[in-house]
């Protein structure tokens, strides 16, 4: 993973990020899985520092994303660590 700026204003209650990018996890052709220039967040600030977090608006910017299979037929985004910690926590209630 890789970020080029990230921004936290807790008066504005914004997040900017530019520049995320995410590679592909090993056992993978090098390369990109996810790019995204520009990333906008406005959050409730008395949850900032909370287990759960609130989001008002999230605006992603994605310019690419791109899936592939391994040799045993596994996608990239199911290698990632945080999709196989995901798979065994349980699921968070909308509200």
């Amino acid at each position: 993973m890789h970020i080029d700026s990230f921004q936290l204003n807790i008066l504005s209650s914004t997040i900017h990020v530019s520049g995320f990018k995410i590679y592909n996890p090993s056992g993978f052709p090098e390369g990109m899985l996810v790019s995204c220039p520009r990333i906008k967040i406005i959050y409730d600030r008395a949850t900032l520092f909370k287990q759960k977090r609130h989001f008002f608006i999230m605006e992603i910017e994605l310019k690419t994303m791109q899936l592939t299979k391994n040799k045993v037929g596994r996608l990239n985004v199911d290698s990632l660590k945080i999709v196989q910690q995901s798979k065994f926590s349980s699921p968070i209630p909308c509200k």
